[in-house]
């Protein structure tokens, strides 16, 4: 079963959680940093476009778009990628009905998978998934992943069975 959770990470939230560190007694700042950092990190997945189960317990994942999926119904459904593409995929990113990133609004066919950083987080490597035709881009740069989901989205159109 899968529903979905505003998991929308605000730019005020992860700049009140900075500003909370330097105010927290000395025991309780690593804790404060290490939850400024998870909200910083999930915000900036969810403006790059990146799909993928940051959080999982109590028998569910979270998809950063605010998709929740029990893990015992996560059998990985037939890939529609083609053969010759190697490409490692999380049962979650299988499941039909996720939401658009970085807007959250409708629902998406084509997924960025994969982000790498490099050169010090001024490159960006992404690889990005068609749901339905099962077209695959690998180790492009962040826009040109988004534009491959732009486009997948708009001409692999499918999303009428879903409701949000």
């Amino acid at each position: 079963m899968t529903t979905y959770e505003n998991n929308k990470v605000k730019k005020s939230e992860v700049e009140s959680r900075r500003k909370a560190i330097s105010r927290a007694p000395r025991e309780q700042k690593l804790g404060k940093f290490f939850a400024y950092r998870t909200a910083g990190a999930l915000a900036r997945d969810q403006t790059a476009g990146y799909h993928w189960g940051y959080l999982a317990g109590e028998g569910k994942v979270h998809c950063t778009c605010g998709l929740v999926s029990d893990t015992t119904n996560l059998e990985a459904p037939p890939k529609a990628v083609p053969p010759e593409v190697e490409l490692k995929l999380h049962p979650l990113l299988l499941i039909r009905g996720h939401r658009n990133l970085p807007s959250f609004d409708g629902v998406a066919t084509a997924l960025i998978v994969s982000l790498t950083l490099s050169n010090a987080g001024k490159t960006t490597h992404s690889t990005a998934f068609c749901q339905l035709c099962g077209s695959v881009i690998q180790n492009v740069s962040i826009d040109a992943a988004t534009t491959f989901v732009d486009c997948h989205n708009n001409s692999c159109k499918d999303n009428q069975e879903f409701v949000e």
